[in-house]
């Protein structure tokens, strides 16, 4: 029995529970670890998605930038609905460097009306969208939305991709400064399952899994971007879910497939 666990990663008691609850699955699943520092302003749509209690925020997940309003995530990271509990940092590239960043609290906070937090059937519907409290600046250095894929895209498998996020170096590690990124590979559905995640069901879920087992996401990386080459752009081809526990490198990860929730999306950010 392996357990997997969704992605967000909370360092304070107080939302631990609900934002990294695990459970036991009959199957096999994957992380940033062993990933590089990314090249300041390379992925601009990149989205600290933070918790806050009594004042106090710190990273919890990812976000990809649609619109000057609009924030893609993962349902599990904002199934709180007090805007104050979030805060959403934009064109930030080292944790403790705020100076350049755009601060942002949200005032619409839709998680996916069906997104179902059970492991046993791999976290189905883990998308949501956030509003922000007033417009960004698109004009700004390091702050530019993402392209999502869109739903005739096609499969992608075998697509070699790219990860990143501000998630912990390796389960249980730290959570680093620099937001990381490393290269992956998108898996057929089939080839997700026979890796061990025999929930996975296309409708849902894009598979990944670098070729050598070396990286990875990791607890902090969910609702964070699965950046794929589009033609001649990067588009956001997943939302990261959830991963096994321990956020072991040979095991694929799960993501949350963009092309099947584009109309989702859409619907949801007008």
């Amino acid at each position: 029995m392996k357990t997997f666990i969704l992605l967000a990663a909370l360092l304070f008691a107080a939302e631990a529970a609900p934002q990294r609850k695990s459970l036991t699955l009959s199957v096999h699943a994957k992380r940033i670890v062993n990933g590089v520092d990314a090249v300041k302003g390379s992925w601009p749509w990149q989205v600290s998605v933070q918790a806050c209690t009594a004042g106090f925020c710190t990273h919890n997940c990812g976000g990809s930038i649609i619109n000057a309003e609009w924030v893609l995530t993962a349902a599990h990271c904002i199934t709180n609905p007090d805007p104050e509990a979030h805060r959403l940092v934009f064109g930030l590239h080292d944790r403790s460097d705020e100076s350049e960043s755009l601060i942002r609290k949200p005032t619409v906070i839709r998680p996916h009306e069906d997104f179902i937090n059970d492991g046993f059937l791999a976290f189905p519907n883990d998308v949501g969208v956030l509003k922000v409290d007033s417009p960004l600046d698109l004009a700004r250095p390091n702050i530019s939305p993402a392209k999502l894929v869109s739903a005739d895209v096609g499969p992608l498998d075998g697509t070699e991709c790219t990860i990143t996020g501000w998630g912990r170096l390796y389960g249980g590690g730290p959570i680093p400064e620099i937001l990381q990124q490393a290269t992956t590979r998108v898996l057929s559905n089939d080839d997700c399952i026979s890796q061990g995640i025999g929930q996975a069901q296309y409708q849902y879920h894009i598979c990944v899994n670098d070729d050598d087992g070396s990286n990875g996401s990791c607890n902090g990386d969910s609702g964070g971007p699965l950046n794929c080459p589009v033609g001649n752009d990067q588009q956001v081809a997943g939302v990261a879910s959830f991963v096994v526990t321990g956020c072991s490198v040979t095991a694929p990860a799960g993501y949350a497939r963009v092309s099947e929730y584009i109309s989702w999306i859409e619907e949801n950010t007008q």
